[in-house]
């Protein structure tokens, strides 16, 4: 099991400085809802409703249970995708992911099913909101597509990582440690959640190498206390 940095210990905060708040394009312009309508608002609707429905680490490990491969560049098996929690419905921009290091910008979607994944990241259901408590988990192509992923192992230790949410809630992760794992074992590595449970942290994966699915890259980050 190759591995690229190493992993902080649950719980040790990580110090960094302030971010700055990312206005996402067209934001700015939306009318205010007068209530959650649609699945992407019900999701950062509230800090009460994401506490009561925070993930722990027997769900995400029941939803890994459910997954399996297919070939080619596709992280998650489009096939049973649905087992993830939520079917796959109209594209929702869930925010935008910024990595200096690497010079990605990119928007992230809500949901992991193909449609969504070819247009960019996207964001595993079941797993806290980026800037929650918990894990958070982002998939992406390497080679297709808009292949946001492509150099995800270039990362290393002390790298930032920025997600600012449609919320308005923007939080920055530093990398922490970046592995590469056999195929069988990264739903595990990928969907742990922190048994500490003011943690915050995110976890990127992708196919690895590119094009193949032998193996899955990971790279774990977390942010300061809240």
């Amino acid at each position: 099991m190759p591995v690229i940095g190493r992993r902080a210990v649950a719980g040790v905060a990580v110090a960094v400085g302030a971010a700055a708040l990312v206005v996402l394009p067209g934001l700015g312009n939306d009318p205010v809802p007068s209530g959650p309508s649609t699945s992407l608002e019900r999701l950062l609707d509230s800090d009460e409703r994401a506490e009561a429905g925070r993930p722990t680490l027997e769900t995400v490990q029941g939803l890994a249970a459910e997954l399996s491969d297919t070939s080619g560049d596709q992280p998650i098996d489009p096939d049973r995708v649905s087992a993830v929690v939520t079917s796959p419905g109209p594209y929702e921009v869930l925010g935008q992911l910024q990595i200096p290091a690497i010079g990605l910008d990119a928007e992230v979607g809500n949901g992991v099913d193909p449609d969504t994944l070819v247009l960019g990241p996207g964001h595993w259901p079941g797993t806290p909101v980026p800037g929650q408590v918990g894990n958070a988990v982002l998939s992406g192509h390497r080679t297709t597509h808009t292949a946001p992923f492509r150099e995800l192992d270039e990362l290393t230790e002390g790298d930032e990582i920025t997600v600012s949410t449609r919320a308005g809630v923007t939080t920055t992760y530093v990398v922490t440690e970046v592995l590469v794992v056999p195929v069988e074992e990264y739903t595990g590595e990928v969907l742990a959640q922190p048994e500490d449970p003011s943690t915050r942290e995110l976890t990127l994966f992708a196919c690895h190498p590119e094009g193949s699915l032998t193996h899955r890259i990971i790279v774990h980050a977390q942010a300061p206390p809240a």
